[in-house]
């Protein structure tokens, strides 16, 4: 069971995320096989807003690394889509940095 989505994928991204992932252990596979990208369940003690904050900056990540491969090997046909994800991605992993710092806040106020 997964939790309700951190992102939903355009068609175009699921297109990008299904061509250029990188196996099972890939966040553009996780996006490329369900559509989306989400927590799960198993996360090792750590609040939602952690998790998610961490999959949306590895998402960023290997999305930053596929643009750099498509941009080395001229399949630039792909970078536009690539460019505009990792652009609506900004917002979501600034606004999940800042949960993670108010979590912080609250829980350093209830020692």
């Amino acid at each position: 069971m997964t939790a309700e989505p951190i992102y939903t994928a355009t068609s175009a991204e699921l297109e990008l995320a299904s061509a250029w992932h990188g196996g099972q252990s890939s966040m553009l596979y996780a996006v490329a096989s369900t559509g989306a990208l989400s927590r799960g369940t198993i996360r090792a003690g750590r609040s939602d807003a952690e998790w998610s904050h961490d999959l949306v900056l590895q998402l960023q990540h290997e999305l930053s690394e596929t643009l750099e491969g498509m941009e080395r090997e001229g399949f630039t046909f792909d970078a536009g889509t690539v460019r505009e994800w990792l652009r609506k991605l900004e917002p979501i992993a600034y606004t999940l940095e800042r949960a993670c710092e108010l979590e912080a806040d609250a829980a350093e106020l209830e020692q």
